[in-house]
Formats: structure tokens, C-alpha cells, sequence
């Protein structure tokens, strides 16, 4: 018996709690509510105050007329002319691509990929790797060395090389 007057009162206790609260509420909701209209009227007035257009005494200045027409067609003449001589002056001739890559070329490019197939199987990118990859960059063509710094990168990020390196890795 003794536990269901404790329900009884802990039910009473909790409603009367909660009916307090929500007419407390109400009185802090409705003076939340006159604060935020003073506000907005206060901002109102000062965005009127600073939008409004106000009047400055100076001198009037004339501005230069200015004929748009006949700048536009000088315009268009000056690039005419720049067109014209650009497309009249010689091309530097370009160097013809290699159609095949030189044989020290192609030493060094299977020299650089050996090289990483090798430290890939070790799992392991020493300084003598670094180096001996740095010489034979060199004496690749600027498509192989990509290829090969690619795959060098890729390996790295995959974390298929751990470093071992003073410095960079290539």
C-alpha cells in the first residue's frame, strides 16, 4: 500500500511541477518576445538611417564625353592588325618527336623499373635506391620518367614501399 501512495504522490508532485513550469514559461517567452520587437525596431531605424539617400553639397563635375563608337572600331582594328601580324611572323620550328626513344633511353627506363620491381619485393626504398633512380631519370625521356616516378608514387601511397631515406624519395 505504501507503494502506490508513493505513485500517487510522485505522479501529483511531477504534474504540479510541470503546470508551474509551463506557466512560467509563458511569462518568460511573452518578455523574450517585447525584448526582440525593441531590437528589430531599433535595427529598422538604424538601417533606414544609413540607407537613406543623403544629400552632398560639391561641385559639379562634367565628365568628358566620350565616343564609345569610334573606340570600339579602333579597338577592333588594333587587334586586326595584332591578328594579322602574329599570324605572319615564322613559327619557331618544333624538334620532330622521336619515334623511337634513344637505347640509353630505354637502359635507363628498364634500370629505373627493375630497380622498383626489386625494392617492391622487399617491401623497402633505401637511399642507394633513391640515388641510383635519380641517375637514371636522367637519361630518360620525359614519358618514361613519368611513367616510372608514377609508379614510384603509387607504390609509396599504397604503402607497398616503407622509406628509408635521407631526404626525398627520388
Amino acid at each position: 500500500m505504501n507503494g502506490k501512495w508513493f505513485a500517487v504522490t510522485l505522479v501529483l508532485v511531477l504534474g504540479a511541477g510541470f503546470l508551474a513550469g509551463r506557466q512560467a514559461a509563458s511569462t518568460t517567452d511573452a518578455a523574450v518576445m517585447s525584448e526582440l520587437e525593441r531590437v528589430r525596431a531599433r535595427l529598422d531605424a538604424l538601417a533606414d538611417s544609413h540607407l537613406a539617400p543623403t544629400r552632398v553639397d560639391c561641385p559639379s563635375v562634367m565628365a568628358p564625353s566620350v565616343d564609345t563608337t569610334r573606340l570600339g572600331v579602333e579597338l577592333a582594328q588594333v587587334l586586326r592588325e595584332e591578328l594579322a601580324r602574329s599570324l605572319a611572323a615564322p613559327r619557331p620550328v618544333s624538334a620532330p618527336a622521336l619515334a623511337e626513344p634513344l637505347p640509353q633511353s630505354s637502359g635507363a627506363h628498364q634500370q629505373a623499373r627493375h630497380l622498383l620491381d626489386d625494392a617492391v619485393r622487399a617491401r623497402r626504398w633505401t637511399t642507394e635506391d633513391a640515388l641510383a633512380f635519380r641517375r637514371a631519370l636522367v637519361d630518360m625521356t620525359p614519358t618514361q620518367r613519368d611513367e616510372v616516378i608514377r609508379r614510384l608514387v603509387t607504390s609509396i601511397n599504397s604503402q607497398a614501399l616503407d622509406i628509408q631515406t635521407q631526404g626525398p624519395p627520388f
